[in-house]
């Protein structure tokens, strides 16, 4: 049993029984027909198993030194696999930190301020609907009042995070002429 073991074991190494070494194919012809019959359909499973496994993708690649550079390419859906999928998948916290770095250099100091008015204001929460007033409801993550003004990033911006924090930060950039985001103490700014 082991003698045939170590066959199958040289057999196997063949891509098949005609491919084998003169040597190989002695040794299998001393086989009996029934253990030669078994070494037949093993081969034949093994490459049957081996055409039949799905191909592995390459890994991904890695991130690039600075991650704004393939920005505009994730915003357009043409980013690299892993980083889009990564950017596809970011909550809106996550996306406005994403995006206020790469378009507006929002730094940390900048980014816990900006981040802890919103929470207070609306939670990040895209849905929110603030008090009514004269012009409409203030709505959605910036609290935008009126809510509509938003329709100017996207037709969608009653339900899309990510229009309503492109709009935000758009809107931040222009009301404050950019001082809310080079500031070192932006806190004070009142946003």
């Amino acid at each position: 049993m082991r003698r045939l073991a170590r066959l199958i074991v040289v057999l196997t190494a063949c891509a098949s029984i005609l491919a084998c070494t003169p040597e190989e194919r002695e040794a299998f012809d001393r086989l009996s027909p029934d253990q030669q019959q078994w070494v037949i359909e093993d081969l034949k499973f093994q490459e049957a198993s081996a055409e039949s496994e799905p191909e592995q993708p390459p890994p991904p690649p890695p991130p690039p030194s600075n991650p704004c550079d393939e920005y505009d390419a994730l915003e357009a859906g043409t980013g690299t696999p892993g980083r889009q999928h990564w950017f596809n998948h970011l909550d809106a916290p996550g996306y406005a930190q994403f995006r206020g770095a790469c378009r507006y250099g929002i730094g940390t100091a900048e980014w816990n301020c900006l981040y802890q008015k919103i929470d207070e204001e609306s939670g990040w929460y895209h849905l929110a609907d603030g008090p009514n007033g004269p012009a409409g409801n203030t709505w959605g993550i910036p609290q935008a009042y009126p809510g509509e003004k938003m329709r100017s990033h996207g037709p969608d911006w009653k339900t899309n995070p990510r229009v309503q924090v492109r709009w935000m930060l758009d809107y931040i950039e222009e009301r404050y002429n950019g001082s809310l985001f080079n500031d070192s103490n932006p806190c004070h700014a009142g946003y």
